[in-house]
């Protein structure tokens, strides 16, 4: 005679349902994890790809300047500069004379326009270039945004002043940092031995101003360009940076 099946208990019940709903938390925290992980990946790639494009126009434009024009500006937000193109990056503007000079069309002036406190908008702006004047010497300082014509080429770059810093939980996110800002032209220099970048036009001071100053100079400027984002799920701080040393053709 056969035995009647046992049904389950009231705790095998129980013990089943709890291993169920943490099957099934599991699951939906790896699956969560994994689309904000993708999120964040892909607006990662999303930012390094605009910033690649931005930044190789910033390269091409510093190759066709020419080194003495090269202002960068006070609040250490971008720089101006002779450009031998117009309307934008437009290369079939680009014109050599006689003794292959390039031949200036314009002002330029590229710099970071706040969004917030932490980032800004890449803007380049161009002015007219006074056709009387031969010799490329720097743009006036900046003290205003131009009123010519002007080119959004990026947003999120890191403003003066701004950089990563820890949060009380370890996060990354955006804080004073005395060497922070993501538009920055420096100068090339070489004194006792070692590379050190300066603010300063080597064309703007002499051995009479500083004793061996010409001695330590390059035909090099030094480019870093870096963005930044938080996300909005994790509140993780991405930054992207951008470094490479051009030396202007003129």
């Amino acid at each position: 005679m056969k035995k009647a099946s046992r049904g389950f208990s009231m705790i095998e019940l129980l013990v089943a349902m709890a291993l169920a709903i943490v099957v099934g938390v599991a699951v939906v925290r790896v699956y969560w994890f994994g689309r904000q992980v993708e999120r964040e990946v892909r607006d990662s790639y999303l930012i390094r790809e605009d910033a690649d494009v931005a930044f190789r126009q910033l390269q091409t434009e510093l190759r066709l300047t020419h080194l003495a024009s090269l202002r960068p500006h006070s609040d250490d937000n971008g720089w101006g500069m002779a450009s031998p193109l117009e309307n934008g990056f437009d290369k079939s503007s680009f014109e050599v004379g006689k003794y292959g000079v390039a031949r200036w069309k314009s002002w330029v002036h590229f710099a970071a326009v706040p969004l917030d406190e932490n980032v800004g908008t890449l803007v380049r702006w161009e002015v007219p270039y006074q056709e009387n004047v031969n010799l490329p010497l720097p743009p006036a300082e900046l003290d205003s945004r131009p009123s010519g014509k002007q080119w959004t080429l990026l947003s999120n770059v890191v403003l003066p002043g701004r950089g990563s810093v820890d949060d009380s939980q370890g996060l990354k996110q955006f804080g004073s940092a005395a060497e922070g800002g993501g538009l920055q032209l420096r100068f090339l220099r070489r004194e006792n031995g070692l590379e050190v970048l300066s603010k300063i036009n080597p064309a703007q001071q002499s051995d009479s101003s500083q004793s061996g100053w010409t001695a330590g100079n390059t035909e090099i400027v030094d480019l870093q360009l870096q963005v930044g984002s938080t996300s909005s799920e994790s509140g993780k701080l991405s930054l992207y940076t951008l470094n490479i040393r051009v030396k202007p053709r003129n």
